[in-house]
């Protein structure tokens, strides 16, 4: 990360740089053996990317032998500037500041695919879904309407069941209105799915990451014969 954010602050080639961090990673010592159960994060942008937040949530869950894959920041940035979410606050109007919102949301994603590329192959089976996958799961369980974290909460999550997690992880601040919401959504989610979804509300008592154990040994012990999830339409 330093020498990342030494490249970054020179101006130089980030993507270059990052390929040469990827290739240090890369070339750590791993054990042998079957890849951990995979435990995807999502919910409330700044509790799941600040450690003393969501109380090392990423720690806790590798402590009990699981993977953890937490949506990351990018996520919401893409959201945010992503043209359904221009369009949706421009009242579908097109405008000066739609075309150039559209520059944007393309100069975002060549990065993103810039980086990813550089990555490789250490991360090619680590790549977030397209956001308007997310969307559309989403718009399975709420109206296009909403906007805001929930609908990217409810799609992510699903999408982790997609991608056979084991387990999903719900996290949010204490009393977060997007959390309750999602926190009711998805009991029938899980329901559907068959995959086990745990929602924390972090209110500073350092205590919440403690349930994560049985919840999740539970979950790797019905989630090998689980069959995969197709998706479905139904809206709740």
């Amino acid at each position: 990360m330093a020498r990342l954010a030494s490249v970054f602050e020179a101006d130089g080639d980030l993507a270059k740089a990052l390929g040469a961090s990827i290739g240090r990673i890369a070339a750590v010592p791993v054990t042998s053996g079957p890849r951990r159960p995979l435990v995807g994060i999502v919910g409330e942008v700044y509790v799941r990317n600040n450690v003393f937040a969501n109380e090392h949530v990423v720690r806790s869950i590798e402590k009990l032998g699981a993977e953890a894959w937490m949506a990351p920041l990018a996520e919401w940035v893409l959201f945010t500037s992503s043209m359904w979410n221009l369009r949706q606050n421009l009242d579908q109007k097109f405008s000066k500041r739609l075309v150039q919102g559209w520059v944007k949301w393309r100069w975002l994603r060549h990065w993103e695919r810039k980086l990813y590329r550089a990555a490789s192959p250490l991360l090619d089976d680590r790549h977030e879904p397209d956001l308007d996958a997310v969307l559309a799961s989403a718009m399975t369980k709420l109206p296009d309407s909403i906007g805001g974290e929930a609908i990217l909460t409810v799609g992510r999550a699903i999408e982790f069941v997609k991608q056979q997690a084991a387990m999903v992880v719900n996290v949010a601040p204490f009393s977060c209105m997007p959390g309750t919401i999602t926190t009711a959504l998805f009991r029938h989610v899980s329901a559907e799915t068959g995959t086990p979804i745990v929602n924390l509300f972090y209110d500073g008592t350092g205590s919440q990451n403690r349930s994560l154990e049985v919840y999740l040994r539970t979950a790797l012990n019905a989630g090998a014969e689980r069959p995969p999830y197709s998706g479905s339409s139904a809206a709740c």
